[in-house]
C-alpha cells in the first residue's frame, strides 16, 4: 500500500503480496508522475520581450529558478523513493545494515554507480588480528559475501538501473560539473539514523588539480 508524501506524490511501499519486479514498477511509475506532476505545478515562465533588455534578463532569471525549483523538488521526491527501497530491502534482508552506491566522474564524463546491499555479519570474530581488527576465517568471509551478494540480487536490473541514473543526477544536483577534468567521487549512504529515520545521505569529494610555478632558469 501507498504512503502520502508532503503534496500529492505517493511513495510506493513494498509488501509480502508485491514482488520485485511488481515493486520496480511501481517506483518507476511513481518517479514519472511525480515528475509530470512537479512540471506541471512549476512551469516554466515564458519570455515575452527581446532579448538583452533588462526584462528579458528578469524573465531569463525567472526561468533558471523555475529549473531549480523543479530539480529540488524531484530531487528530494527521490531521495523518498530510495528510501523506500532501503526499506523493502530490510524487510527482506536478515540483517540489513545500508544501501550502499559509490560514484566518480573524471575528464568530462561520468562512469556508472557502483550499488550494493550491505549486512551485518550477524557473529563476533573468535580471534584479532595483531594491530586489534577483526579476524574471520576464509569460510567465514565466503559466506558473508554470498549472503550479500544475495541481498544484491533481490534488486530487479531495471531498478538498479533506475538506482544508477538517479543516484547520479542527485550527486550532480548538489555538485554541477564535478566529472570536468579531474572530477570528483563520493557516495550516497542509505541508512537508519539514531531517531530510527531511513535517511539518504551523500557524502562527495572533488579532485583539485594545481600547479606549481618556478623561476625561470638559464641553462647555458
Amino acid at each position: 500500500m501507498p504512503k502520502t508524501l508532503e503534496n500529492t506524490t505517493l511513495i510506493p511501499v513494498k509488501t509480502d503480496d508485491v514482488s520485485w519486479d511488481e515493486f520496480s514498477a511501481l517506483i518507476r511509475a511513481a518517479y514519472e508522475t511525480a515528475k509530470q506532476q512537479i512540471n506541471e505545478a512549476i512551469p516554466t515562465p515564458p519570455i515575452t520581450v527581446e532579448r538583452s533588455s533588462d526584462e528579458w534578463m528578469r524573465q531569463y532569471q525567472a526561468q533558471r529558478d523555475a529549473t531549480s525549483q523543479r530539480t529540488a523538488e524531484l530531487n528530494k521526491y527521490e531521495a523518498q523513493l530510495i528510501a523506500s527501497i532501503a526499506e523493502a530491502l530490510e524487510a527482506s534482508v536478515p540483517l540489513f545494515k545500508e544501501l550502499f552506491v559509490e560514484y566518480q566522474g573524471s575528464g568530462d564524463s561520468g562512469e556508472a554507480c557502483d550499488i550494493s546491499v550491505e549486512i551485518e555479519r550477524g557473529y563476533e570474530a573468535t580471534k584479532m588480528t595483531s594491530w586489534g581488527t577483526p579476524c574471520f576465517t576464509n569460510e567465514q568471509n565466503e559466506e558473508y559475501r554470498a549472503r550479500e551478494k544475495a541481498a544484491y540480487e533481490l534488486l530487479p536490473s531495471d531498478l538498479t538501473e533506475w538506482l544508477d541514473e538517479t543516484c547520479w543526477s542527485l550527486a550532480y544536483a548538489e555538485h554541477p560539473g564535478f566529472e570536468i577534468d579531474a572530477g570528483g567521487f563520493g557516495s550516497i549512504t542509505v541508512k537508519r539514523n539514531e531517531a530510527g529515520v531511513m535517511k539518504v545521505s551523500l557524502d562527495h569529494t572533488d579532485r583539485i588539480e594545481s600547479t606549481e610555478e618556478y623561476a625561470t632558469m638559464e641553462l647555458n
